[in-house]
Parts: structure tokens; sequence; C-alpha cells
């Protein structure tokens, strides 16, 4: 880490805090970024078909006697818990 700040233009000049932010620009990209994307996409498609089921009161039982629509919903808990 200490190269890396230590590569920084200026770094000398700068406050800890451009520095970490810098930082943390630089680490973002690539396979993180584009898990995030599919991530975000996966559940938005789910809170889309939980309202779609909701609204028209269709429901489909899965695995272990679990409705597909409280499947839907756990998902979108899980995914609103881990973002917090």
């Amino acid at each position: 880490m200490k190269e890396q700040i230590e590569e920084i233009p200026n770094y000398k000049e700068l406050s800890k805090y451009d520095i970490l932010e810098y930082l943390d620009g630089q680490k973002r990209g690539g396979i993180s970024n584009f898990g995030k994307s599919l991530f975000s996409i996966i559940i938005f498609i789910a809170v889309s078909v939980a309202l779609f089921l909701f609204t028209f009161s269709i429901d489909f039982t899965l695995i272990f006697n679990i409705s597909l629509r409280r499947a839907l919903l756990l998902l979108i808990n899980l995914y609103y818990g881990f973002r917090d």
C-alpha cells in the first residue's frame, strides 16, 4: 500500500482523505463492477416478478413447500440486508 501511495503524483501535498479516495477509485472497475451490476439486475427482475405475482394473486410452490412469492421477498430482503 505504501508503494501505491508513493506512486500518486504530489502525494505529500494531499490530505489522507484525498489519498484514500484516490486508492479507492483505483480498486473499482473490471469484474467487481460487472458482478455488482449483474446482481442489481437480478434483484430488479426479482422485485418486478414479485410485484406481478402479488398483483395478480399468482403463486407457485417450490421445493420444501416454499412459495415463489415468499422466496422472491426473502431474496430482496437478503439483498438489502447485505447492502446496508
